[in-house]
């Protein structure tokens, strides 16, 4: 018996992509494999066009234009999607043009129509209109030769859309494996034979429905994969026929049940006549021990137990992870989501265990709550998530944020999590808020077996042996802060960094924590970082204009806000701008410094990794980390506690004790 981890990763080395591929219709495109890198054909657009309905214009001649200041334009001509406009737009000219017309030859921009008034033969311009504004450039969305859709590539339905733009009609993709699937055992009796009503028992009789077969066709169906099916009661001779000619028909097969090692159980034996190369029998996991997986002539063959729940968790941890690796697919498996456990799951020296749960929100926390224990069908037929517990661990304490498998159309993931402002008031029923001592368990569980693990929350205090970790950064002297004009000698608030690959949702992230770390008392400042040569006062405002003209300083006071805008590039100089303005916070969050010093929070969202074709790997290095963000766990030191990307909560309860844990 070999562990799981091991029986895994014994499976993908044994599988190789399946050969060949096929031309698929653009229609039936989603959730197939790229064959090989898409390119574009051609530019898309092909000109550059209007992104608005509004005027062609140049730009250089309604540059003064405004309210107060209008600019009258002669108009000569109109254009809509699909036309040209055969002339040329002059200095004083303009061109009425609809969203998606080709630009006129002249125009450099657009001016929305909403700040223009058309009367008579001419516009009246109450804006001005930048160079490039409201125009999507030539080759924007395409260039040709520009690679589209790499090789491996599993589609989704905004990728089939990006080609039918290209103008694919057809696509080749890798081919999908035929599966043969058989049941066995004399118990087994197909639907629809017998004097039995669909759906019910035989009255008097040990006999059933094969429930295994119906659901691993399901699974298939989901996938795309097109199978054959077979029940077999135990007879050897029958059995070996029928194994013998689903090998040489499909690509892999699956059997169901006979996978024990009883006189009675046949499967196995047969398979060694067969002459296939059997790489393990049994392994470490429950539900689902008694599989097996081996190759006959370079084809998968997966011993599948009878048991409905060690069938489906045998299919979906190791059969499934196969498959996908059969169709070249990049991300064998289901899925997996961050969620925070409910209550606590205990597990086995040497065991991997596969918990069924059920998703639920606690305000705007996805919470996973674990099933009471393995029962059959119904239970199945209600999980919604697997939860993995490694060996060695012995226990998921309450409140840790764990990866969970999550099958299929889960209802609770397309529901509206509750508002976080309400999440600090609001407990789920039956999940009262624990104690301090009830949310670490693993400390009692750790002192009784050190040799064990025991996986939970991590402590939010740093630990003085742990002196690489960022968090070291944030001790030291917190003495009462001096008056304005010692401003320079002032202790520093602590200082943390969120960073994230662009396009992660930093930013929204960033939205859900602020109301967060107010309601607990946090005096918070955020400071910006601006990369780009630009100022943030709008030219054209007076205070623009003041500061244009030479002010050192300049500061507009309304009602709703106060803005102090000073000339002059402090960016060298971050901790002076944090002590002269943001001095008596008790938390300056830095949006970005990707590349400074300061401790780092990261928010890493592997959707993101996808959509894009990146690289998924995490934007900082373990040792510059404080914590993680993420809806996918990483390997990462102990020290560094992850949390989901729904853990708004949970990150600004962190942070706070970061806060007052300073002297």
């Amino acid at each position: 018996m070999i562990g799981f981890e091991e029986a895994l990763a014994a499976t993908l080395a044994a599988i190789e992509p399946l050969q060949g591929e096929e031309m698929a219709p653009i229609a039936g495109l989603t959730g197939r494999v790229a064959a090989g890198d898409l390119l574009a054909p051609h530019d898309s657009p092909a000109v550059d066009i209007s992104l608005k309905d509004g005027y062609a214009v140049q730009s250089a001649h309604v540059a003064s234009a405004s309210p107060d200041r209008p600019v009258s334009l002669r108009l000569v001509g109109q254009v809509a999607a699909g036309g040209v406009f055969t002339g040329e737009v002059s200095p004083g000219e303009t061109v009425r043009i609809l969203s998606g017309a080709p630009l006129p030859a002249g125009a450099d921009a657009i001016l929305a129509e909403e700040f223009a008034v058309c009367e008579g033969e001419y516009v009246i311009a109450r804006a001005d209109a930048a160079p490039g504004r409201n125009i999507l450039p030539r080759a924007a969305d395409l260039a040709r030769g520009q690679l589209l859709i790499p090789a491996g590539t599993v589609l989704r339905p905004a990728q089939v859309g990006l080609l039918a733009a290209a103008g694919y009609r057809e696509v080749p993709v890798r081919r999908r494996p035929r599966i043969g699937l058989i049941a066995t055992g004399d118990e087994l009796v197909a639907v629809g034979e017998g004097s039995r009503q669909p759906g019910q028992a035989v009255p008097g009789s040990s006999q059933v429905f094969p429930s295994n077969l119906a659901t691993m066709a399901a699974w298939c169906t989901h996938y795309g994969l097109a199978t054959s099916e077979a029940v077999i009661g135990d007879d050897a001779a029958v059995l070996r026929a029928t194994l013998l000619r689903m090998l040489e028909a499909n690509d892999v097969v699956l059997t169901s049940g006979g996978a024990w090692t009883s006189e009675r159980d046949l499967v196995a034996s047969i398979l060694d006549e067969l002459g296939w190369r059997k790489i393990y029998h049994r392994v470490r996991m429950g539900p689902g021990k008694g599989v097996g997986f081996g190759l006959w002539h370079g084809k998968p063959v997966f011993i599948l137990p009878g048991g409905p729940a060690s069938n489906q968790m045998a299919f979906l941890q190791l059969a499934l992870p196969g498959l996908h690796r059969l169709m070249g697919h990049p991300h064998p498996g289901l899925p997996v989501r961050s969620a925070r456990l409910a209550s606590a799951i205990g597990g086995q020296l040497n065991w991997t265990e596969f918990v069924e749960g059920r998703f639920s929100w606690d305000g705007p926390t996805l919470c996973i709550t674990p099933g009471k224990g393995r029962s059959r069908l119904r239970s199945m037929a209600a999980c919604e998530g697997y939860i993995k517990v490694p060996e060695e661990v012995e226990t998921l304490a309450a409140g840790t944020v764990v990866p969970v498998q999550v099958l299929p159309d889960v209802p609770a993931l397309h529901s509206e999590p509750a508002h976080p402002s309400t999440a600090l008031s609001h407990t789920q029923p039956g999940h009262p808020e624990r104690s301090t001592e009830s949310r670490h368990p693993e400390r009692s569980a750790e002192s009784r077996h050190p040799e064990r693990r025991a996986v939970g929350p991590q402590s939010k205090e740093p630990n003085a042996s742990e002196s690489a970790h960022p968090s070291t950064a944030l001790q030291g002297d917190r003495k009462a802060r001096p008056s304005a004009q010692d401003a320079s000698s002032a202790p520093l608030p602590l200082i943390v960094s969120f960073v994230a690959w662009s396009g992660t949702g930093k930013t929204t992230f960033l939205e859900r924590l602020l109301p967060e770390l107010k309601a607990l008392g946090l005096k918070v400042g955020v400071l910006k970082h601006h990369a780009h040569a630009t100022t943030f006062d709008v030219p054209g405002k007076d205070t623009y204009r003041m500061a244009a003209a030479g002010a050192d300083v300049v500061a507009g006071v309304g009602a709703a806000q106060t803005a102090v805008f000073i000339p002059g590039d402090a960016s060298g100089d971050i901790e002076g701008v944090i002590r002269h303005y943001l001095g008596d916070m008790d938390l300056v969050i830095t949006e970005g410094y990707k590349r400074g010093r300061y401790p780092k929070i990261e928010v890493y969202r592997s959707e993101w990794a996808a959509a894009d074709s990146r690289d998924a790997a995490l934007l900082c290095r373990p040792d510059e980390l404080l914590a993680l963000v993420s809806d996918v766990t990483f390997l990462l030191p102990a020290a560094i506690p992850q949390f989901g990307l729904e853990e708004n909560r949970a990150v600004a309860q962190f942070l706070a004790g970061l806060s007052a844990a300073r002297p």
